[in-house]
């Protein structure tokens, strides 16, 4: 594990702003429980995360979903320190969404890209998932 995440802190439901301070990640987003429940038990999340480490420290970041006998992986190169976490159903899975700059940096101003005309900017991310069977799709 290369970064250490902090969790963004929202306002509360149903605006869930980002107020543009950070906490430490705890349960259940430190691994110790599934993320979205069950069917009978879901769990709702809508929720943002930024990497403290430094890029040169930590030049690329993975996060692990496993689903079964499945793990995607999601690799996020320097330019990427933030993720969103979504969970609508759980029979719908769950999203999470590379970012490059944090929700809602227009207004709290927390790594937000602008770019002058003619100027160009690049990162990357990629998806794989590899099931137990060894196999990489």
């Amino acid at each position: 594990q290369c970064s250490k995440w902090n969790h963004i802190d929202v306002t509360p439901d149903p605006d869930l702003i980002p107020i543009g301070t950070t906490r430490r990640v705890g349960a259940p987003f430190d691994g110790s429980i599934p993320i979205g429940g069950n069917t009978s038990h879901p769990t709702k999340y809508d929720d943002g995360f930024k990497a403290i480490s430094s890029t040169e420290d930590c030049p690329y970041l993975e996060t692990q979903i496993q689903d079964g006998d499945d793990t995607l992986y999601l690799l996020m190169g320097r330019t990427f320190r933030f993720l969103q976490v979504y969970t609508g159903s759980p029979d719908k899975g769950i999203a999470v969404e590379p970012q490059a700059s944090e929700t809602n940096c227009w207004n709290n101003k927390d790594s937000v890209i602008s770019l002058q005309a003619g100027e160009v900017w690049k990162g990357w991310f990629e998806f794989f998932v590899q099931s137990e069977n060894g196999k990489n799709t």
